[in-house]
């Protein structure tokens, strides 16, 4: 009897025992707890562990470090400075990256899986499951991708706004410091119109206008050529959808649309290359590795919009062919067609036409949702968005024309509803809305600091604002001292846009 009940002892005591990785899961939410359910996931990465699976994960990290549902822990590093040249100074002092330099968090070195990093799914203030990311598991790492292909990192909910909930004010000195001025200068009777498209290297600006002129100057603002001429020439461009510099400054790519082909030049304005495309693309934009990424709409491509990588000889080296939609528009009605947003600033961001949704694609071509625009019942149906007619019948009930510009910290948010212009600064790390200005008129973020034009973003580069303002406008604006007033007047004397270039702080201030 004596020894049948040791048995049940030792049954009951081998079934109560945890295993490693669940008592890692136990401390890991002692010292994090997730009692407001603020997290989905923690992830563990070993540093001296199997290599094929430490680099997939590391690449992961870097694509999603900014992601709030997630921790990453890194322990048992090997070399503190070897992590930091990997991944970065800025990922690893994100709020969401621990540091473990005393193996806290690490499963004992004997274990038959301690080298492989661990995925807890959290439910809660509880672990609801564990994998391990290793040649043998359960494909791990391909579930999160997938998971956060269609779960957004954040939201933004425009919907409450329209309906009432307030946005805080803001004021450029709530966002910057300081503002330089570039004024373009060019001869007497070569005049800059209206931006298309800029573009600032760290030695050139190019300026596209509106009226298809590429214009090359120096950081100064100094006028060096034109790259490049429309006409109907063999050699000339008849419409550009956009440009690119590549990173050394070598070269400009210029994307004839009309004869659907590249046409490359050098620094000194020579044409040295002229690459047609096997894809009728839209607009392309630059992608990572010294490539460009294209979009090709549904009429071009079956009915399936997709994206093509392209090299810079014009050869296609991969796609991705995105989700058909589940309802197909007669094609007699689509008479207005929509180009995918697409910005490159240190990662690829791209927003799909009629898509309340901007996704991040990364350089082995994983997709995920970066963040959501929340509409609700104002989101433009795309039968209504693609037909001019309806377009005009319906501008009071949804949201018309809503683009984005992205750094860092912070969202650019721009659209028109019920015949007015708004414009808003979602805040990423405060999850805060911010009001620029809504109204009958455009207005940029309020000058509060020299008194002189508003800002708004015609592009933005890392945490940096690139604006492009009239100086002759200053003559309407009552707030502007007289020194201002002054430079404005200077920059007039060139006749052309000038340069406004302002570094976004990390956090705006609250009023």
């Amino acid at each position: 009897m004596k020894v049948i009940y040791i048995f049940i002892c030792a049954i009951m005591m081998i079934s109560c025992s945890k295993s490693p990785e669940e008592e890692l899961g136990r401390l890991l939410l002692k010292d994090y707890p997730n009692t407001n359910n603020l997290y989905s996931y923690f992830i563990v990465i070993p540093g001296g562990g199997c290599d094929g699976c430490i680099s997939g994960v590391e690449q992961f990290v870097k694509e999603n470090y900014a992601r709030r549902s997630v921790i990453f822990f890194f322990t048992n590093i090997e070399s503190e400075k070897v992590l930091r040249f990997k991944m970065g100074p800025e990922i690893l002092t994100s709020k969401n990256i621990v540091i473990d330099k005393d193996g806290k968090y690490s499963l004992p070195n004997k274990y038959k899986n301690s080298i492989y990093p661990i995925v807890y799914k959290l439910k809660g203030n509880r672990v609801s499951h564990v994998s391990f990311i290793s040649p043998n598991g359960d494909d791990a790492m391909a579930k999160l991708y997938n998971e956060f292909q269609n779960n957004p990192e954040f939201s933004i909910d425009i919907n409450k706004y329209i309906e009432g909930e307030a946005a805080l004010p803001v004021k450029l000195s709530d966002i910057t410091d300081s503002i330089m001025y570039i004024p373009l200068k060019t001869p007497k009777g070569l005049p800059v119109s209206l931006v298309q498209s800029v573009r600032i290297s760290p030695h050139y600006i190019f300026y596209l206008d509106n009226n298809q002129q590429l214009f090359m100057f120096d950081r100064n603002g100094d006028f060096i050529r034109m790259i490049g001429k429309r006409g109907a020439a063999p050699d000339e461009y008849i419409s550009l959808s956009g440009f690119e510099v590549d990173d050394s400054e070598s070269f400009v790519y210029l994307h004839d649309f009309q004869r659907n082909r590249i046409l490359a030049y050098d620094m000194k304005g020579v044409l040295v290359k002229k690459l047609p495309l096997s894809r009728q693309l839209l607009n392309l934009t630059s992608f990572y590795n010294d490539q460009f990424i294209g979009f090709v709409p549904k009429f071009y491509s079956n009915g399936q919009e997709a994206f093509y990588m392209i090299d810079y000889n014009g050869e296609i080296k991969d796609s991705i062919h995105l989700e058909k939609k589940t309802k197909s528009l007669d094609k007699s009605s689509t008479d207005l067609f929509k180009m995918a947003t697409l910005d490159f600033n240190k990662y690829l961001l791209f927003t799909l036409p009629f898509d309340n949704s901007t996704y991040k694609l990364s350089p082995t071509g994983h997709k995920t949702k970066y963040f959501e625009i929340k509409q609700g019942k104002y989101q433009l149906p795309e039968r209504i968005g693609s037909n001019v007619k309806l377009y005009n019948e319906n501008l009071t009930k949804y949201i018309f024309e809503l683009n984005t510009r992205t750094s860092s910290s912070k969202v650019f948010i721009d659209f028109f509803y019920n015949m007015e212009n708004y414009r808003l600064i979602y805040d990423i790390n405060q999850n805060r809305l911010f009001e620029v200005s809504r109204g009958k008129y455009r207005k940029g973020i309020y000058n509060d600091i020299d008194g002189g034009i508003s800002v708004w973003p015609a592009m933005i580069k890392s945490d940096t604002i690139i604006s492009i303002i009239d100086p002759s406008a200053i003559e309407n604006l009552e707030t502007v001292n007289e020194s201002t007033k002054r430079l404005y007047q200077s920059f007039m004397l060139y006749d052309n846009p000038v340069i406004q270039i302002v570094g976004i702080k990390k956090k705006l201030k609250v009023r």
